[in-house]
């Protein structure tokens, strides 16, 4: 297989993609020219790396860490991670986000406002949008356990991994003498936060889910893409597992976005709407200074008094 390429602007055209709605700032664009200019698009550089994955420590990633995992596929793993991110850099802490999933199968192939092609190792290709670092597979693998360990991070930046395979499928692959593979060393210990669709089907499967990774003192955070509020037919077939979850408050809705579902991630901007949602979710994981409560909406009445507030004060 040839690849044609013209040199310095295909480079930079490969370099930078930006959305017309998502203004690239003036340090992304530098990264990507250094990037540029190591030759880290170059295809004469691609080396195999270190594929093992196996735990070489016993700090698998240094820094604060979340996992987000499916319960089934499709589940909103790959918005939820974001979501998380995004909460973090709003708190003035820099956030990177790595995808575990195979690139046919990423949530994050358009996700990028800035590509900065691939690391020296060639296994793993980087990218930015605003304050969140993306990290992405860039070559096939069609297991698991043929994904590599992170890159190293910066001292005090979160690191929200998106497992990117349903996690029975992780931990089908990853038992017995693979065990040691850092992907099923972080389901098991990591803070945790659970993907699945608001309906029965993906209630089972987290059910499912929650029974096997249940241990002693261990909260699982439970995201649900869908409504934003549950209907009572829905919660009456949850199991006991998932209305524990709820009981404990570690239950978040995600609420569903057409254009998200029909588009998948972009360099947009993630909805305004879906801060609160990420908000709660950072906190369930990573408590703040802010009271675990769940995002509430504004009664329709106050939002009506306070508009004819306002319009009261400009006739006045």
């Amino acid at each position: 297989m040839s690849t044609t390429t013209s040199s310095t602007t295909s480079s930079t055209t490969l370099a930078v993609a930006v959305a017309a709605d998502a203004p690239v700032g003036i340090e992304e664009l530098e990264q990507a020219w250094r990037a540029v200019r190591a030759g880290r698009f170059r295809p004469d550089r691609h080396r195999t790396g270190d594929n093992s994955g196996l735990v070489c420590g016993p700090d698998i990633i240094s820094g604060p860490l979340v996992v987000v995992a499916g319960a089934h596929g499709w589940s909103g793993t790959s918005t939820t991670a974001l979501l998380i991110a995004d909460a973090v850099t709003r708190r003035g802490v820099r956030a990177r986000v790595v995808d575990a999933a195979a690139p046919a199968r990423s949530g994050f192939a358009a996700a990028a406002a800035t590509e900065h092609g691939v690391d020296d190792s060639g296994v793993w290709r980087l990218g930015s949008r605003g304050g969140v670092s993306l990290q992405r597979l860039a070559h096939p693998v069609r297991r698991p356990d043929g994904v590599p360990v992170p890159l190293p991070t910066e001292e005090g930046t979160l690191t929200v991994v998106d497992a990117g395979w349903p996690i029975t499928d992780l931990l089908d692959h990853l038992q017995g003498g693979e065990g040691r593979h850092w992907l099923t060393a972080l389901l098991r210990s990591a803070q945790l936060v659970l993907t699945a669709r608001a309906t029965v089907p993906g209630l089972r499967h987290a059910e499912a889910t929650l029974q096997v990774l249940d241990a002693p003192g261990r909260r699982i955070a439970l995201a649900l893409v869908g409504p934003r509020t549950l209907p009572r037919w829905l919660m009456a077939s949850a199991g006991a597992a998932v209305l524990t979850v709820q009981r404990e408050g570690f239950l978040v809705t995600v609420p569903d976005r057409p254009h998200l579902s029909g588009a998948g991630l972009t360099p947009a901007p993630l909805p305004r709407q879906l801060h609160p949602t990420g908000d709660w979710l950072l906190n369930l994981t990573h408590p703040h200074d802010q009271p675990q409560t769940p995002p509430q909406r504004r009664p329709k009445k106050y939002l009506i008094s306070h508009l004819n507030t306002h319009r009261k004060d400009d006739l006045r």
